[in-house]
Order: structure tokens, then C-alpha cells, then sequence
């Protein structure tokens, strides 16, 4: 759980500071591999932190092609 909430974050602040790429993969990582912390209210978010329909609709269609590139998360920099 605490590896998948360091991607929340990253996710969030690549979306607001406009990098689109990084923020679909970090979406993707946490659906694929963190899915309870999307789901599961916490400490951070009484709602979780799966993103809507909507905001994901828009992530993948800013992203576009760089959704392709080869992706390396830097949202848990501490060797695992």
C-alpha cells in the first residue's frame, strides 16, 4: 500500500504541472498494480484515489502516442 501511495502523487502533480505522459503511466501502474489503493479509503482520501471516467478519458487523449514510450516511475525513489 505504501509503494502505490507514492504513485498517487506523482500521477496528480504530473497532470497539473501538464505532463500527460507520466501521468497515464502512473495511472496505469496503480491500476494494474495498486488497484486497493484506488479503491480503499485511507488517511489521505476518504474516497480513494481512482480517477473518473472523465479525467482518465483525458489523461489518455493528452498523452496521445507518448502513452507508447518506455516508462521508468520515479514515484518511489528508494531501491525496493
Amino acid at each position: 500500500m505504501t509503494e502505490g501511495l507514492q504513485h498517487v502523487p506523482r500521477r496528480n502533480s504530473a497532470w497539473s504541472d501538464g505532463d500527460a505522459a507520466t501521468a497515464w503511466h502512473e495511472n496505469r501502474i496503480l491500476e494494474r498494480y495498486c488497484t486497493p489503493v484506488l479503491d480503499t479509503p485511507s488517511y489521505v482520501s476518504r474516497a480513494g484515489h481512482r480517477w473518473t471516467a472523465e479525467q482518465q478519458t483525458a489523461v489518455e487523449t493528452a498523452a496521445g502516442t507518448t502513452r507508447e514510450a518506455p516508462f521508468a516511475s520515479q514515484a518511489f525513489p528508494y531501491p525496493l
